[in-house]
């Protein structure tokens, strides 16, 4: 197992989840145990980090309300979801901004 479930699924593709429906969402999964707060993850990230990664903005403030902890765990790599905010996308984002359509 790579130790992912619903809750990694849902931070990544929260885009295709209903917004209204988010909040209820996360609070079931943390209920019931998907969503672990105490401790870092060996095998793979927590959901904050797949929500940083994935700019799912409306599931990382929701999983940080949540749980304010999954902010300082760190990742199988040794990388906090702030670690995932890293240079690299302050130097994408322009390149992005303004790059000609179509190609």
């Amino acid at each position: 197992s790579l130790g992912l479930n619903v809750s990694h699924v849902l931070a990544h593709k929260t885009h295709v989840f209903p917004p209204r429906l988010l909040p209820a969402v996360w609070k079931l999964l943390f209920e019931r145990g998907a969503v672990m707060c105490e401790s870092g993850c060996k095998e793979t990230s927590t959901p904050l980090h797949f929500a940083v990664r994935s700019g799912a903005v409306e599931s990382a403030r929701i999983l940080l309300q949540l749980c304010p902890q999954l902010a300082s765990i760190r990742d199988a790599n040794g990388f906090t979801p702030r670690d995932m905010l890293g240079p690299a996308y302050a130097e994408m984002e322009p390149l992005l901004r303004t790059a000609p359509v179509g190609l």
